[in-house]
């Protein structure tokens, strides 16, 4: 077997270990304590956008009532996009427990969540937008450790902790485990001044940012609004972008019910690739699908030549130990030691997933909030 072979795949084991591992170095060394006895001055606005969560809404709104941020210094916005089961009803329940709680509804014939967050933008009174979902579970410091990061850094845009939450069952603690894995790697990112990923559901930036940027006036496809609106601060405010790197800060949302929905979930997220135009994201995204395909791919060879059994242990073997490594620095902020657990699994079931995730993009459709879209 041909030494060039053995030279080439561990130059891309070897890639793939520096690309996610000085990364999540970089968060941890870098991570800031906050201050306790910081005392918030700026008015915020809270936008949750709404489509059909009536089983997860009452304990979004709940944790929210908990957070311990001056009742006159923010406003919560709800903005229902056509829903069609008793998410607005249940929000109505809350319009007099909050100090400033207003349900705006998008008009007909708009639809969308980014057409929901324009329309709360422009509702808005705050300086400070912040974004959430309304299957999330807030800390009640959230609010607080966004502020503390927005007065004392300067930023235009700051991302925050997701995680999943904790749920029974094989396939989801297997996306638990990417999810932290995902989070780590796109801290250390975005701190380093090399976005790559955030969530609309621990998001924050300044109003005359979206107001000046156009918000999402250019962007067609049906999901991606965080990311997109990541790319435009960062070319727009080079090095003005955060992440609030403070376990205090996690947000916990939902995983994919089910097999099928996490499928088309990355088929989502792989279909934006292109459009974000970001090398750095599209290199990223091909160097991890490759070694998620490598090991497989000799598995596969192996039938046919015994030869490339040698290749495959070693692959499999490399990725595992980069991958709990990565596990291994990023459980300890999250607070999720047991998934651990999980990575050799992750390993197997990884390679097919991924590989059904990019036929999917040519091939699929993706139902969202009971609506379906071309992926």
């Amino acid at each position: 077997m041909s030494h060039l072979l053995y030279f080439i795949v561990f130059g891309i084991i070897v890639l793939y270990g520096i690309s996610l591992i000085v990364p999540t170095f970089y968060f941890i060394f870098k991570r800031k304590i906050k201050n306790k006895d910081f005392v918030p001055s700026t008015f915020v606005s809270v936008l949750l956008p709404v489509r059909n969560e009536e089983t997860q809404l009452v304990e979004c709104l709940e944790s929210l009532l908990k957070l311990n941020y001056p009742d006159n210094k923010y406003e919560l916005l709800l903005i229902n996009d056509h829903s069609t089961d008793q998410t607005r009803k249940l929000a109505e329940r809350y319009l007099g427990r909050f100090p400033f709680f207003k349900i705006i509804d998008n008009p007909v014939n708009v639809f969308g969540k980014k057409s929901a967050l324009t329309l709360g933008v422009q509702a808005a009174q705050g300086e400070l937008i912040v974004t959430t979902d309304g299957d999330c579970i807030l800390p009640s410091s959230w609010l607080l450790n966004i502020v503390e990061t927005y007065e004392t850094e300067n930023p235009v845009f700051i991302s925050g902790p997701v995680a999943y939450k904790k749920q029974g069952g094989l396939l989801r603690n297997l996306l638990a485990m990417e999810q932290i894995a995902l989070q780590i790697i796109a801290s250390g990112s975005m701190q380093m001044g090399l976005p790559i990923l955030c969530s609309g559901a621990n998001l924050a930036y300044k109003k005359d940012f979206f107001i000046e940027s156009g918000g999402y006036q250019n962007d067609v496809l049906a999901s991606g609004d965080d990311v997109f609106l990541m790319l435009k601060a960062h070319r727009k405010y080079p090095g003005r972008l955060r992440f609030m790197s403070d376990s205090s800060s996690i947000v916990l949302t939902s995983p994919a019910e089910n097999l099928r929905f996490a499928i088309q979930q990355r088929s989502r997220w792989l279909s934006k690739i292109s459009a974000y135009g970001n090398s750095w994201i599209s290199g990223l995204g091909i160097l991890v699908f490759l070694c998620n395909c490598i090991p497989l791919f000799f598995a596969l060879l192996s039938f046919y030549n015994s030869e490339y059994l040698t290749l495959f242990f070693l692959t499999f073997a490399g990725k595992m130990l980069i991958d709990v490594l990565l596990l291994s620095l990023a459980v300890p902020f999250y607070r999720e030691p047991r998934l651990l657990l999980f990575a050799f699994f992750g390993e197997i079931v990884y390679p097919f997933l991924s590989i059904i995730s990019v036929v999917a993009v040519f091939f699929g459709t993706f139902n969202w909030k009971g609506r379906t879209y071309k992926v």
